[in-house]
């Protein structure tokens, strides 16, 4: 039994055990359920060394953990009872993956073809337990990012596996070196393989872990963050984690942290952030102090502001509206935040009621801010509201409370017959979450003439703070509405409904002083520490030049890893065809010109097994024999560079013209069909 083999085998069912771990830790403690494992492997290979019948075994496998908790109670007198209630408490979830894997186990060490079809089985518990995991909320790992490298691991594991569970039908590993030959080639093709399964993989994983974060949130590859477009979704969840930490100091009546603004829109794709967007407001946060321009709107004045990031991308940059400089602070050791920094922004501190604003915005900006699409019913509608109503302020208002009366906050929008998502919830459900709200009342404004654009981040609830610092959780990622008016510039506008639809519970948790005290505390504690980030500016520049080359590169690696991957997979394939062609020319002596003038066109008839027993001599006219390949000849030419004292030039002209002659006879053996998939699938083999 080839010891490599069943090390893997054991391996990946250690991944299963970790995760049923993870799930069962509550009640079961990690040694319990490792012990009661290697205890069920040894008793599986004891049943095969010990070659007792397979009904007999099967009924041992069964029976054994109900013989030691007998055991167990029969020492209840011994044993402080809570002991035996511990000992039923973990027996009984431990079970199914014991059971599990000592059957997989026994059955894979008594019948050879089993082997292929474990492999199948690991895939689906792995499937069935990753299944909570696709969403915004990961629990078995701590980022998204390692569960992406577990997958990949479990996956490479997999197919190796199932690769010498074939062999192992073929007797083909009787020696290590045959292990080897038959694995590398295996191997070589398919790490690439694997990288260009998983991008799309993973891009459709943080897809799919938007509904999950409150139809706003994703998963990238190492923390949160807002997702550059936003859809409907037909049902959000939302997870309580802390994001971050938020002070300010300044007026505010209204408290929304601006992470994105999406004006891009297109029929049947939603919201986007456009090439606009990308630059004003700013997007990261700078390598150092950084001042925007003052675009001196009436009634702003100065917040100051101060973000402690927890468990959102580090570079995020997140601001109340319009930030005009940024500042960097140097993090202390040991810190709970990924990332700290001040800001200022000039908010809008005059109720809305009190100014008049007139629209006014450059035609070519204007025709982009109040594109909306084909949807005539949305205009039919906007203009219903603002019948007889005057002024673009007005009407603006009039929507914002059109919705805030007439419809009700819900997770479960459902889903539209016809696929219109947001003509169900404007004309028949009149029930969703934040994103339909913005999404009905920007493109209601764009359709009267009125430029808006949606905006997302996070609502911050006035009431909650400590010292004036504010929670601020997953669960309050919002989105929302922003309109133009000349002299005013963008102005917020949350058209949400308070009210929840009937039979549905309000799904945002409250804060209380213990969740975030520890946080305050470790703050004012090295808030003498934090000091600003104060880099040289000829620093600041390299670093500000460094970071925007790393953009572009990083962008070309999204836009064109399909081809940069098949070109590396390439690449390396026909390193592997051309290998002993390149070393022939590399190497002077005639007799190892010969050796490799001989791998190569063996290699080249890979497609033909050779059995481990069968000499070389024997394979060479067993090809003479069923293809009519010139193979004896050179293999009698390859015999003589070995063990004979003479072995000349001449000779190895002569091996010259054999291969070519080979490859000749290789072309007419093998469809150019054949010839394509050996040359793309080389460790598969009888193509």
């Amino acid at each position: 039994m080839p010891v490599l083999y069943n090390l893997l085998r054991i391996l990946l069912q250690l991944f299963l055990l970790i995760i049923f771990g993870k799930y069962l830790e509550d009640v079961v403690s990690f040694p319990f359920l490792a012990a009661a494992y290697f205890f069920s492997l040894l008793l599986a290979w004891s049943l095969v060394r010990l070659r007792l019948r397979g009904a007999f075994s099967f009924f041992l496998l069964l029976l054994w953990p109900w013989l030691i908790r007998l055991f167990v109670i029969a020492f209840q007198q011994i044993s402080p009872s809570f002991l035996q209630i511990s000992f039923d408490m973990s027996f009984y979830f431990t079970l199914l993956p014991v059971y599990l894997f000592s059957l997989l186990t026994w059955l894979s060490l008594t019948h050879r073809r089993f082997g292929r079809y474990e492999v199948l089985v690991n895939g689906i518990i792995l499937f069935v337990l990753f299944r909570s995991q696709g969403n915004y909320r990961v629990s078995l790992v701590p980022e998204p990012f390692w569960l992406a490298v577990f997958a990949l691991v479990f996956l490479f594991l997999e197919l190796l596996v199932l690769y010498l569970a074939v062999a192992r039908e073929r007797s083909l590993l009787k020696r290590g070196r045959d292990v080897l030959r038959e694995t590398i080639p295996f191997l070589l093709v398919l790490l690439p393989m694997l990288f260009f399964m998983l991008l799309p993989l993973w891009r459709e994983y943080e897809e799919g872990s938007v509904a999950g974060g409150g139809g706003l949130l994703k998963s990238s590859l190492f923390r949160f963050d807002f997702s550059e477009y936003i859809k409907l979704e037909t049902e959000i969840s939302m997870s309580d984690d802390l994001v971050l930490m938020f002070r300010k100091e300044g007026p505010a009546e209204r408290l929304l942290l601006r992470r994105y603004v999406l004006s891009g829109y297109e029929d049947g794709q939603g919201f986007y952030r456009h090439d606009k967007d990308k630059s004003n407001p700013p997007d990261k946060v700078p390598t150092r102090y950084t001042e925007y321009e003052d675009p001196a709107f009436r009634n702003r004045e100065k917040v100051n502001q101060e973000l402690f990031l927890v468990n959102i991308d580090p570079a995020a940059f997140i601001s109340l509206n319009y930030p005009v400089n940024v500042q960097p602070v140097y993090n202390w050791d040991d810190s709970s935040f990924v990332r700290i920094y001040r800001t200022e922004a000039l908010v809008n501190t005059r109720p809305i009621r009190e100014i008049d604003p007139s629209v006014f915005m450059a035609e070519g900006d204007r025709e982009h801010y109040t594109y909306r699409g084909s949807n005539d019913a949305i205009e039919e509608m906007a203009r219903e509201i603002t019948e007889n109503i005057p002024g673009s302020l007005l009407k603006t208002a009039a929507i914002e409370r059109y919705f805030h009366e007439n419809y009700f906050y819900s997770l479960k929008p459902g889903v539209a017959p016809d696929g219109d998502q947001l003509s169900w919830f404007l004309e028949e459900t009149k029930k969703g979450y934040c994103s339909y709200f913005a999404f009905s009342m920007a493109l209601m404004c764009r359709s009267i003439g009125i430029p808006a654009r949606v905006a997302v981040g996070f609502w911050v609830d006035p009431d909650v703070s400590v010292l004036n610092f504010y929670p601020v959780r997953a669960d309050q990622a919002h989105a929302w509405v922003e309109v133009y008016f000349e002299e005013y510039g963008w102005m917020e506008f949350d058209p949400t409904s308070s009210t929840m639809y009937p039979g549905e519970q309000y799904p945002f948790a409250g804060f209380t002083i213990d969740e975030f005290s520890s946080l305050i505390e470790e703050i004012l504690d090295n808030e003498l520490i934090a000091e600003n980030l104060a880099e040289p500016v000829d620093n600041a520049d390299r670093n500000s030049e460094s970071g925007a080359v790393g953009e572009q590169i990083l962008r070309f690696f999204r836009v064109y890893w399909p081809f940069l991957v098949a070109s590396v997979y390439i690449s390396v394939l026909l390193f592997y065809h051309k290998l002993y062609r390149i070393l022939y020319f590399l190497q002077k002596p005639v007799r190892r010109k010969a050796g490799h003038i001989y791998r190569e066109l063996r290699h080249l008839l890979s497609f033909e097994r050779k059995p481990y027993r069968e000499t070389v001599s024997d394979y060479a006219l067993r090809l003479k024999k069923n293809y009519g390949v010139s193979f004896p000849e050179l293999t009698s030419l390859y015999l003589k560079s070995l063990y004979s004292q003479e072995f000349s030039q001449d000779d190895l002209s002569e091996m010259k013209k054999l291969r070519q002659r080979i490859i000749e006879e290789y072309r007419h053996i093998l469809s150019p069909l054949r010839r394509i998939l050996h040359f793309f699938l080389p460790f598969v083999r009888n193509l």
